[in-house]
């Protein structure tokens, strides 16, 4: 069998003689043997013996009968040996048809009430110049067939768009404190448990109502928290400052420390960009290892906020992470806040120099009250570890070996 091959312009359209058979007409195309022999039947038959046909020449379906043509898997294949008619030259010698009825009567109509007009003719295609029209008629009404099918889809959208939009108005509004409770539960029961909680509460007449998760979130999206320091943040916590009757509610430590993480850059759909690059000035372009972050800690009041972080590498300049300290500094003097000191583990002794803290300077001289170096303590403590275990020997004071009665 010989399967169905479309190829270049040529091969969209057949290359017998006369024919306007075409593959945009919805006509299959079959390519012509390899075979010499049938190739010189075929050529005979569609009259043109002394054409040598390309590779890409083609015949249409309209030389073939529905016999020498089946199909597979949807697919139209020619039987072996077969060969194509030269029909494209048949002219219909198909005459007008006149045909006169005789009207008898009937028991139920009778001549004298004949009120239908009759056709005494019937008048069929005479050529294949009205089947081409007929064709091309079907196709055009075709094409304005699924012209008017896209045009009332479209309009069913914009339909089901108006009552989207109705919808969406008549969507109910939660104040600011329903939605900051609702944040608070879901911070402290997580997704699932937030879940829970709407669905029984959902089931309870009377119950308040709280927002879903996703208008929580949508409450949330103007918070970008990008590197740096975050003014979204500390702008709100002036507020809660501010709200404080007592002077030593507002007092604060700030704290800082780094973080070992992954080297890897990750697109951030909130931020729509890269990140994991290093943030701070002077490593632009380079790959981050490390995290600092920057957290203002209660002293009286339960309050712990993250206010600023940064993207580093291993190898950071001093000056630049004393500019962010500072700046730190400042907003939380502005916003009312009292920091008393900076807590950071040893490993900031470059920071801390640059600041001018030393071993014998553990405050500085800052605006309102003086601002002291606190060592983290679990730090303080492993560092008291090492020292421990790498000397091996531990003197104590005669003072506390007299007090308690030590024998060394």
């Amino acid at each position: 069998m010989y399967k169905r091959r479309m190829g270049g312009p040529s091969g969209n359209k057949c290359s017998a003689l006369n024919c306007k058979g075409s593959h945009s007409k919805q006509m299959s195309l079959f390519s012509f043997p390899k075979d010499p022999v049938l190739l010189q039947k075929w050529l005979q038959n569609l009259g043109r013996s002394s054409w040598k046909p390309p590779q890409s020449a083609r015949v249409c379906e309209l030389h073939f009968t529905s016999g020498q043509i089946v199909r597979s898997s949807g697919r139209p294949l020619l039987r072996p040996d077969v060969v194509p008619d030269k029909i494209s030259t048949i002219v219909c010698q198909c005459k007008p048809w006149n045909v006169t009825l005789a009207i008898q009567d009937h028991l139920y109509c009778k001549q004298a009430n004949v009120n239908c007009k009759l056709h005494g003719h019937l008048v069929i295609p005479t050529g294949p110049s009205e089947v081409q029209q007929m064709f091309d008629e079907t196709c055009m009404l075709m094409k304005e067939l699924d012209h008017l099918k896209k045009a009332v889809q479209a309009k069913e959208q914009q339909v089901k768009n108006k009552e989207n939009s109705q919808h969406k108005g008549n969507k109910k509004h939660f104040t600011v404190e329903a939605i900051r409770t609702g944040l608070q539960l879901s911070m402290a029961c997580g997704p699932s448990g937030y879940q829970k909680v709407l669905q029984v509460l959902q089931d309870s007449p009377g119950a308040p109502k709280f927002p879903s998760p996703r208008t929580l979130q949508v409450a949330v999206e103007h918070i970008k928290f990008a590197p740096g320091i975050l003014y979204e943040i500390l702008d709100p916590l002036g507020k809660k400052f501010q709200g404080f009757q007592d002077s030593r509610d507002r007092d604060i430590n700030k704290v800082f420390d780094e973080l070992v993480q992954k080297r890897q850059i990750d697109i951030d759909n909130n931020l729509k960009r890269p990140v994991g690059f290093a943030t701070l000035p002077g490593q632009e372009g380079k790959f981050a290892e490390k995290g600092e972050i920057y957290i203002f800690r209660g002293i009286r009041q339960r309050l712990k906020q993250i206010v600023a972080y940064h993207l580093n590498t291993p190898q950071v300049d001093s000056k630049a992470k004393k500019q962010v300290i500072l700046e730190l500094l400042q907003k939380a003097n502005e916003i009312g806040a009292n920091v008393i000191a900076l807590v950071c583990d040893m490993g900031n002794r470059g920071i801390l120099s640059e600041l001018g803290f030393s071993t014998k300077k553990d405050s500085l001289k800052w605006p309102g009250t003086p601002l002291w170096c606190v060592p983290d303590p679990v730090h303080l403590f492993k560092s008291l570890k090492e020292c421990l275990c790498t000397n091996k020997t531990i003197t104590l004071p005669q003072r506390i070996v007299e007090e308690f009665g030590l024998p060394s």
